[in-house]
């Protein structure tokens, strides 16, 4: 594995209990199977690089009876305009989100659709499920976008690979504590809710 360093986003606060230094890592894989990468807390970026995150993931196990009615209230399909529904709630996101989404589609992925509104992008790297993306309308609790994440856990239940990997996970992501069979990486090990 070839490590590089940024250093352009450190950060130091003159306050001993909030001085913090952010150094981000990326990695390029030399002998390193994708699955190496995912089981240690790196996650795939651009220019065929991994970066070390708080990566999260969830145990594929069947979902409740209560999440699978909600699914059933929603129309997915594969079929839609992604460009539309980024375009109609670019504001809600920062500003990188679109250099996000352009890369994350530049993997091997699927697309799904949810009642037209929002949309997720299921990236595939050999086995291995990353749901990656998720736009359209605001995260609320009681919304389409937190339940995206029960249907791809529904769909790749049966998968032969037992993760899918979610992202990151930070404060800001807090909702993914509800997700059954959260983990997030911290480092050295993966963690359970």
């Amino acid at each position: 594995m070839i490590i590089r360093y940024n250093h352009t986003k450190g950060i130091f606060l003159d306050n001993e209990e909030t001085s913090s230094f952010l150094c981000e890592v990326f990695s390029r894989r030399t002998d390193e199977s994708v699955e190496y990468m995912f089981e240690n807390g790196w996650l795939p970026t651009s220019n065929n690089e991994w970066f070390q995150s708080k990566s999260s993931r969830i145990k594929l196990s069947p979902i409740s009876v209560r999440k699978k009615n909600r699914l059933k209230k929603i129309s997915v399909t594969n079929s839609g305009d992604y460009r539309q529904i980024f375009e109609n709630c670019k504001s809600y996101y920062s500003i990188n989100a679109g250099a996000y989404l352009e890369s994350v589609l530049a993997f091997d992925h699927e697309i799904y659709y949810f009642n037209s509104e929002v949309f997720c992008v299921l990236n595939w790297f050999n086995n291995i499920p990353f749901f990656s993306a998720v736009f359209g309308g605001k995260v609320k609790r009681n919304g389409i976008t937190p339940i995206t994440c029960y249907y791809f856990i529904d769909k790749l239940n049966k998968n032969p690979y037992p993760y899918l990997y979610i992202g990151e996970w930070y404060n800001q992501f807090d909702y993914k504590l509800d997700y059954p069979n959260f983990e997030w990486w911290d480092g050295e090990k993966w963690i359970k809710k």
